[in-house]
């Protein structure tokens, strides 16, 4: 394959499938791309079309992919995906290893499907991952922020550096 204008911007890896999320550059209109693979060396587009993804979660037999708009995308089988609006504005989703929650600019939301989504809070902060029960945030310049409630949020981690954009958090097989 050959020189592509997209930018990938999240992984995720389900049974047997992984997808990656991104977006088109350079284009006018830029959109939303998918692309899975099911041994890591063939990867194939599923999808270029929409607004622009941004983050991808896999929990409950689901993968849910989000732009940075209002859309959440969710999928089975990383193939076939449906669209549906959750919010306003942009954010990330991830999973907690029961519930999926996406950030938005109005506030955040959870779903254990994927599907059926309900506001959680009216908070706004972004969520970078779950683990070890709690959630976990990423300030400007680099800080990690810890939370068990999504409410009060401590600093824990202030490494030198300028920032961080992804925390991966996996199970051992």
């Amino acid at each position: 394959m050959g020189y592509q204008a997209i930018h990938y911007r999240s992984v995720a890896a389900g049974p047997g499938r992984a997808v990656a999320v991104g977006h088109t550059y350079g284009l006018m209109p830029n959109v939303g791309v998918i692309t899975t693979t099911t041994d890591g060396l063939t990867w194939s587009e599923r999808r270029q079309a929409g607004a622009q993804f941004g983050t991808v979660a896999y929990g409950n037999g689901v993968f849910v992919a989000c732009t940075n708009s209002a859309v959440c995308a969710t999928s089975s089988d990383g193939l076939t995906w449906v669209d549906a609006t959750v919010g306003t504005g942009d954010g990330s989703v991830v999973f907690t290893g029961t519930e999926f929650l996406v950030v938005r600019s109005n506030g955040t939301f959870r779903s254990t499907n994927g599907t059926g989504w309900t506001m959680a809070n009216a908070n706004t902060r972004g969520i970078a991952g779950y683990f070890a029960g709690a959630y976990f945030s990423f300030d400007w310049p680099l800080r990690i922020q810890r939370s068990t409630n999504q409410t009060a949020w401590s600093p824990v981690f202030q490494p030198l550096g300028s920032g961080l954009t992804g925390l991966a958090v996996g199970t051992v097989p």
